[in-house]
């Protein structure tokens, strides 16, 4: 049997950050956009803070021929897409 677990909502956070160049192959970047995204998961009665952050150019689309403007909402899209699924996931399961 599966043990039970509560999630819940995510919140998510953005921010601009500069840093240090850096070259990804297909890609440079000297700043780069962090999203922040939380949820607490508990089961069977301990709880956990899951988070996640950073969008670097390319880690996600690996296409040469698009700009890190033209993957971001892409990307947004998905990771939005994904914590909804979570979400029902987790309330149909359980």
């Amino acid at each position: 049997m599966t043990d039970r677990f509560t999630l819940s909502p995510f919140e998510f956070f953005d921010a601009a950050t500069r840093t240090r160049f850096r070259s990804l192959r297909i890609a440079s970047m000297t700043d780069v956009p962090h999203l922040f995204v939380r949820t607490r998961v508990t089961m069977a009665g301990k709880s956990s803070l899951v988070r996640a952050r950073s969008l670097p150019p390319k880690w996600f689309t690996k296409n040469p021929a698009t700009t890190f403007e033209q993957d971001l909402p892409e990307m947004l899209q998905i990771i939005g897409h994904a914590a909804k699924i979570a979400e029902r996931i987790a309330r149909f399961l359980f």
